[in-house]
């Protein structure tokens, strides 16, 4: 049995790995024709699947002034420029669990000093049918800078919604409104340059977002210090931030499927926090023809012994976080459920049952073969692992009929050595143990973490 298993997840590798050639191919053809570029271009020479892009440094110094200048901080690592710099990760728990440095208000103080860099961008006008593709690579990783704060933001809203409502009283409902309508309004310009609308992608940093980022209710919630913060209200990690695993769910899976399906009014859910917000990103790639709201959800459960993320008021259930047209779900034609990733599918499994409804469908990111094999975490003697791999990969695939492009950054093979002659617990942590991400950031940014 346990051999059959293996062998089924195997030829799921299989797939995934032709999937990911397939995305790439297309990826590639549409910008080729865009910039003209001959076939020796590649988008994956420059796409860091963890989120991000690479540039050498030759190619950076071609970029627009104001770039650069955004870009000034980045990390210089193998002699490539890694256009997301130690402030984009900074302010997360995970990156200094075993430390201090974790400490809440901290990480808040942290986080809070990133928005200056978002008031000295004010020239766009570079962004036009002839800038080079270099300046489009540059312009998306600014834009998935800024989304991803913004995501950062509405977590933390979410966790200290009560506090805020009383700190900021009157203007609470004002401020929220600010940072969702640039939160989409950011969506709807990354899914612009991805499309090669740069008319659109320029009239709205120059518009919309120029003038959100400068909300004085935005800048004042941002400089307050609140005395009381709530666990784990800081977060920057997520498994589902890379603009090319989102783009090729959009483009292999969901906007194919929708078109068959002749789908024009859809709902989607975005599971927090490795999946937050993704579903306003694919909200903004769809066809104006098929109308899609978004809702971000949580739902979350133990898998090690002292979670130290949620509160056990958080556990096991699920909770809605914000919404657009939260009622409108039952409405929909379809309800697709995002996550960052999946495993054996009890979260979703979960999801699917709480909203009790017909045409609820998955749309992973990413599919954790490593975990199938390796990992048993939360796992029972009564579980049948056979039937929950095999309907977690039917589950993965039944959008489209599309396994997921990307494998899950998790390597359960790995552990921290009993006998580790390493003191630091943050870096046993990181470099030892199973999260890929983590390993991928500790290596990056290690001087940074270690000087910080």
């Amino acid at each position: 049995m346990e051999h059959d298993i293996y062998q089924f997840i195997d030829a799921l590798e299989k797939e995934i790995n032709k999937t990911q050639k397939r995305f790439f191919d297309k990826w590639n053809y549409a910008i080729r024709n865009q910039f003209q570029l001959n076939t020796h271009f590649h988008i994956e020479n420059y796409v860091d699947l963890f989120g991000g892009y690479w540039l050498s440094r030759e190619a950076f110094q071609t970029l627009e002034p104001a770039l650069k200048h955004f870009y000034a901080g980045c990390t210089i690592f193998e002699g490539r420029v890694y256009l997301r710099g130690y402030d984009y990760y900074q302010a997360d728990l995970v990156l200094n669990l075993y430390s201090q440095r974790s400490e809440h208000h901290r990480l808040w103080q942290t986080f809070q000093t990133k928005w200056m860099k978002y008031l000295q961008l004010n020239d766009f006008s570079f962004i036009n049918r002839r800038m080079c593709v270099e300046n489009w690579i540059g312009t998306l990783g600014v834009l998935e800078y800024m989304f991803s704060d913004l995501t950062s933001i509405r977590w933390f809203i979410f966790r200290n919604e009560k506090m805020l409502q009383e700190s900021l009283k009157e203007q609470f409902g004002a401020t929220i409104e600010d940072l969702e309508v640039l939160t989409e309004s950011t969506a709807r310009s990354i899914a612009a340059l991805l499309k090669f609308r740069f008319d659109e992608a320029r009239e709205l940093l120059t518009v919309q977002i120029g003038r959100l980022i400068r909300s004085k209710r935005i800048i004042c919630f941002l400089e307050s210090n609140f005395q009381s913060i709530e666990k784990a209200s800081i977060r920057t990690m997520r498994e589902g931030d890379s603009l090319a695993i989102i783009y090729a769910a959009y483009l292999l899976k969901l906007e194919p499927f929708c078109r068959k399906e002749r789908l024009t009014h859809i709902h989607i859910m975005s599971n927090a926090f490795g999946a937050m917000n993704i579903g306003i990103l694919l909200k903004h790639m769809m066809p104006s023809n098929c109308h899609v709201h978004h809702t971000n959800i949580l739902y979350a459960q133990h898998r090690s012994d002292g979670d130290f993320v949620y509160d056990d008021t958080l556990i096991n259930r699920c909770v809605f976080i914000n919404s657009d047209g939260l009622t409108d779900y039952n409405k929909a034609q379809a309800v697709f459920v995002v996550d960052d990733s999946i495993c054996f599918g009890k979260s979703y499994h979960f999801i699917k049952n709480f909203l009790e409804r017909e045409s609820v469908y998955l749309l992973p990111m990413t599919l954790n073969c490593n975990g199938m094999k390796y990992f048993r975490g939360g796992l029972t003697e009564q579980d049948d692992l056979g039937a929950m791999i095999r309907q977690s990969a039917f589950w993965a695939g039944e959008v489209n009929q599309e396994l997921p492009a990307f494998f899950s950054f998790w390597d359960f093979r790995r552990s921290v050595p009993a006998d580790c002659p390493i003191e630091d617990p943050n870096y046993r942590f990181a470099m030892f143990g199973s999260d890929l991400l983590l390993r991928h950031l500790w290596t990056i940014y290690l001087h940074e973490i270690l000087c910080d």
